[in-house]
This record gives C-alpha cells, structure tokens and sequence, in this order.
C-alpha cells in the first residue's frame, strides 16, 4: 500500500477518481469542464464514437487533457 505518496482513488456518488500525485488523474462519469488553459483531446476527434462514457483524463496537473464526452 502507499502511504503518504499522493495516491487516492474515491468516489463520489456515481463517479470513481483515481489520482497518481497529480501526474495523472482519471474520473470515471465526470462530464465535467474542462479547466481553463488545458490543451484537451476529445475522443470524438479521434474516433467517431456514439456512445461516451463521460471519463475525464488528465495529464501533468491538468495541462493535458483527455475527455470521453
């Protein structure tokens, strides 16, 4: 297990949130804003998708980021 290292997984309600010490973070059913100044990446510009799964993923403290929605 670590301890004190920075890593958490919670959930809140419905959605899940797995943080690695800020380099990486990834919510399950976030469908929430993308933060201001994040270079971002949806997965309808990569595929064509119908149905989104509303998981948010980021890179470096928020400067990249990944959505699903």
């Amino acid at each position: 297990m670590l301890y004190g290292s920075g890593c958490f997984v919670k959930k809140f309600g419905s959605s899940e949130k797995f943080n690695v010490m800020g380099l990486v973070t990834h919510e399950k059913g976030a469908y929430s804003p993308v933060e201001v100044g994040s270079i971002r990446l949806s997965s309808e510009e990569i595929i064509d998708r119908q149905n989104f799964s509303g998981t948010k993923t980021t890179f470096l403290w928020g400067l990249f980021s990944y959505t699903d929605y």
